[in-house]
């Protein structure tokens, strides 16, 4: 039974909700995030459509992301000490069985809330699954990785910047075909560090999804 259904069956207020866009993104929502000093302000991250954003709780949308060279998008992090500084990292992880899905180009970092965007690196770590950044200090960022889609090698797992994405450091690496897929930082102790690993090995007829590789990790 789902999530909405075991709580139909043990409250009498069903959930409430409209649908609010935005349409023709290009395959799935990936990722949806807003910063706790605006409820209005919302961005959307697709499969292969890019990134959207909404100024007025979702009644809206515009792509700000259509000018960089992938479209296909795993994790938007607003800074949390500063909502104009977001992180966009490209190539969705959600690499499924059936699923068409496409590697990304790296990282990407916008300082006026998404107006312009530069590439910061990590292009070779090709699919994102989340990023983190520190609560207080944005050049802190942590970027969980899972590394080509279709290929072994060690562009995966945790890379870690102190200088808002000028260079990166491999901090988490497992093995060829295992990647990070989530990360998180502790907000009330930034030096507790949580991170998901995930086996993962596609071949066009050949699909592995787990092994050994795949857990919780803790810094």
């Amino acid at each position: 039974m789902n999530t909405v259904a075991r709580f139909a069956e043990n409250s009498t207020a069903l959930p409430n909700w409209v649908f609010a866009g935005p349409t023709n993104i290009g395959g799935r929502v990936t990722t949806i995030n807003m910063h706790s000093s605006s409820q209005q302000i919302i961005y959307v991250g697709s499969a292969s459509g890019g990134v959207f954003k909404s100024t007025n709780q979702g009644t809206t949308w515009n792509p700000i992301f259509d000018a960089n060279p992938s479209l296909s998008i795993g994790d938007i992090a607003i800074a949390p000490s500063n909502a104009s500084i977001l992180f966009v990292g490209t190539g969705e992880p959600n690499n499924g069985r059936g699923s068409v899905t496409y590697d990304g180009q790296g990282i990407f970092k916008s300082t006026d809330a998404g107006v312009t965007w530069t590439s910061v690196g990590l292009a070779n770590t090709r699919n994102t699954g989340r990023i983190a950044i520190h609560p207080t200090n944005p050049n802190i960022v942590l970027a969980a990785t899972m590394g080509d889609l279709f290929a072994i090698g060690p562009n995966r797992g945790v890379y870690r910047t102190t200088n808002g994405g000028t260079t990166w450091t491999q901090t988490l690496y497992v093995n060829d075909s295992t990647g990070a897929m989530d990360i998180c930082i502790d907000p009330s102790n930034p030096l507790n560090v949580y991170a998901a690993t995930w086996t993962r090995i596609r071949r066009p007829m050949v699909y592995n999804y787990g092994g050994t590789g795949g857990n919780v990790y803790k810094s």
